[in-house]
């Protein structure tokens, strides 16, 4: 999404099968959150996959609680919760 000619919030997918696609990033610049450029964005490329007969999913960390309120808001619910374990590194999944 541009906002005066500049890049401010964007969203995509990384893998597109026959019926499905897998949001991967949703980004927003961070001088422009909480003003619903993710809801926007997420929301169109969802509308987008809808209509190219795909069903759309992404993955999103438990805690990360401003992403899972945009994609409640837009109408996605939760279909498993996963487990994120590391060996030998504090790298944690990037929050956003």
């Amino acid at each position: 999404m541009f906002l005066n000619d500049h890049l401010v919030s964007a969203a995509y997918t990384l893998i597109e099968l026959e019926k499905v696609a897998v949001i991967v990033e949703v980004l927003t610049k961070e001088e422009f959150r909480n003003r619903g450029f993710a809801t926007s964005v997420v929301s169109m490329l969802t509308e987008d996959l809808i209509k190219r007969g795909k069903v759309a999913s992404l993955y999103v960390r438990g805690d990360n609680s401003h992403a899972i309120y945009v994609y409640m808001k837009i109408g996605f619910i939760e279909y498993w919760k996963r487990l994120w374990i590391t060996v030998n590194t504090d790298t944690k999944p990037l929050q956003i």
